[in-house]
């Protein structure tokens, strides 16, 4: 109910600019104008904004539930244009790029570049990208608001519990596990927040040891009680969503490389 709201919002918001009612009830001498008019919401959504076909879509699913709501008629009624004018647009811009998912090999490719133990800024990534992959967090769940804005998302110091034998510690390098609260998400509608948690591991991916690595460095950062975004540059600026897309696009692109050359006939 929410989602739908807020996308009639974006309705509402055309129809006050041209000074016009959000709700359409409109006779059938008028259904050509009304049908211009949806016309030029699907041109403004797709260039202005601008969005995908699927996006609009649900915007006008929007718009047709609220009038329903209110016990009207479907505004879109018999109005062919505008699906033509979707699936024109939906050609056009095409399939989005597809997504690979990040691998172990890609992050050791990273770590080899990466001096953790007396660097703060590759300290940082490395925590931000291992808490990001063990934790299966989306970005916008562990990085802070790159525009300063009240928001439970982003992961504080307080959000962190190190624990050993089950027990909260204060450092990370006595710490066995570590707990994440998780404050709020894009499927956590009601911002109820919930935890996950991750153990201590031998080897050079260990989520535990990078937080180990950033306290050491950061230590005011890793208290329970702060209430100070975690993933930060040494400057103060927050980690942002294109600093941790960079190296792992170069990771990818060398895994593969790495894998075309184990493929060529020289190796076989």
């Amino acid at each position: 109910m929410l989602f739908r709201s807020n996308q009639w919002r974006w309705w509402e918001l055309f129809c006050k600019r041209r000074g016009i009612d959000p709700i359409r009830v409109v006779s059938d001498q008028q259904r050509d104008q009304e049908e211009n008019l949806f016309l030029d919401f699907v041109v403004h959504c797709a260039a202005n904004v601008p969005r995908s076909a699927p996006t609009i879509r649900t915007r006008l699913s929007a718009i047709r539930a609220h009038h329903a709501t209110l016990g009207l008629p479907d505004p879109l009624s018999g109005m062919k244009r505008v699906d033509l004018l979707l699936q024109g647009y939906a050609r056009l811009r095409g399939a989005p790029p597809r997504r690979h998912p990040v691998t172990p090999r890609m992050l050791r490719w990273i770590r080899t570049g990466l001096r953790i133990e007396n660097n703060l800024n590759d300290a940082v990534l490395w925590a931000a990208l291992l808490l990001g992959f063990f934790f299966l967090l989306r970005a916008s769940e562990y990085l802070a608001p790159e525009v300063e804005t009240p928001s439970a998302k982003g992961i504080r110091g307080s959000d962190l519990m190190p624990r050993r034998g089950g027990t909260p510690v204060e450092s990370y390098s006595e710490a066995d596990e570590v707990v994440l609260t998780i404050r709020g998400s894009k499927t956590d509608i009601l911002n109820e927040g919930h935890r996950r948690n991750h153990f201590r591991v031998e080897g050079d991916l260990c989520v535990v040891e990078a937080l180990e690595h950033l306290q050491r460095l950061a230590p005011e950062r890793c208290t329970t009680a702060r209430e100070e975004y975690l993933l930060k540059w040494r400057d103060g600026r927050p980690v942002t969503r294109a600093q941790i897309q960079a190296p792992l696009a170069q990771a990818a692109t060398r895994s593969e490389e790495h894998t075309s050359e184990l493929q060529s006939p020289d190796h076989l």
